[in-house]
């Protein structure tokens, strides 16, 4: 068996989960945790089968950052009105051997023992949420999550720059509401704020220049019609801002984009039995990729969901 994160067989997910000492406390691990199937969940907007398509709506991508490996987390329901959570990930969890000097990843990222690899060292990510239900159809979820990326700082590949052994970290406040007012009319929403560091070595090229920390959010909002003119059947809107940085610079460089990227997405999900849907959906991506002066970007998506 490889220790140095390779491996020959790879399983899409894989994990042990338990109560233990009560029901009311869940513990869960394994060697491929998936954060956003335990943090930022939501009834109306957390499932690209059967509600919205836009990565950006399913989760607030600045407190689940695509980070998947070994693992592990706990779920403790204090009782029908409050709950808390938490999960740990790391990257790199199977590089617990290898050499970072020259061991890297096709992103140029080093990984392997001392300190790029294994389960406190790499790209790792803590994430905890204290849920609040007022009533049984709304729930209020307060979020924090502090994750670090090796070789990169907010996404911006560090490697290139020849800074592959330095890092990034952030720290995420979020908040996650929704509440199904009737029945037949929900509303969602979600907000983000982060502050990113520079993490440098001591033989970093980055020395000596100048770094400020990057603010960055991104929120969203949306209405769903549950069960409109069927059983089964949704219609859905949302509006939202995906990931911008509001400000931040490393030697004189600004990190702020010229533009505020706004995706707008609807969809009606068709329920045509207990085993399929057909979903129409549209998208319209305003200023992509935060650049000011790029057109408007129109997508149209058929979906059709089996289950069997």
């Amino acid at each position: 068996v490889a220790t140095n994160g390779s491996a020959l067989v790879s399983f899409d997910k894989i994990r042990y989960s338990t109560s233990l000492f009560s029901d009311k406390l869940r513990v869960f691990f394994g060697p491929r945790i998936d954060l956003f199937e335990y943090i930022d969940t939501n009834s109306f907007a957390n499932n690209a089968e059967v509600d919205f398509s836009n990565g950006g709506f399913i989760n607030n991508r600045l407190l689940t950052p695509s980070f998947l490996g070994a693992g592990g987390g706990f779920d403790y329901q204090f009782n029908d009105f409050l709950a808390l959570r938490a999960v740990y990930v790391a990257a790199n969890g199977g590089a617990a051997s290898g050499n970072p000097n020259v061991n890297f990843n096709p992103q140029g990222v080093p990984y392997g023992a001392f300190g790029a690899g294994g389960l406190f060292g790499g790209s790792t990510t803590i994430a905890a949420e204290l849920e609040i239900n007022p009533i049984k159809t709304a729930s209020i979820k307060l979020q924090y999550s502090r994750f670090i990326e090796q070789g990169q700082l907010l996404g911006t590949n560090l490697a290139a720059l020849g800074a592959g052994g330095d890092s990034g970290s952030t720290d995420v406040f979020g908040v996650n509401a929704e509440w199904a007012i009737v029945p037949g009319i929900a509303i969602f929403g979600r907000y983000g704020t982060a502050s990113t560091s520079l993490n440098r070595t001591p033989n970093s090229p980055l020395n000596g220049l100048s770094f400020n920390s990057i603010s960055s959010s991104t929120w969203q909002a949306g209405l769903t019609l549950p069960n409109l003119l069927g059983t089964g059947n949704a219609f859905g809107i949302a509006y939202g801002q995906p990931i911008r940085v509001n400000s931040g610079s490393l030697a004189g460089f600004g990190f702020t984009p010229s533009g505020t990227e706004q995706n707008i997405e609807a969809f009606f999900r068709f329920q045509l039995n207990d085993r399929l849907s057909i979903t129409p959906d549209f998208q319209y991506i305003i200023q992509a990729a935060n650049i000011s002066n790029n057109a408007g970007i129109s997508i149209g998506t058929l979906r059709a969901v089996f289950n069997f």
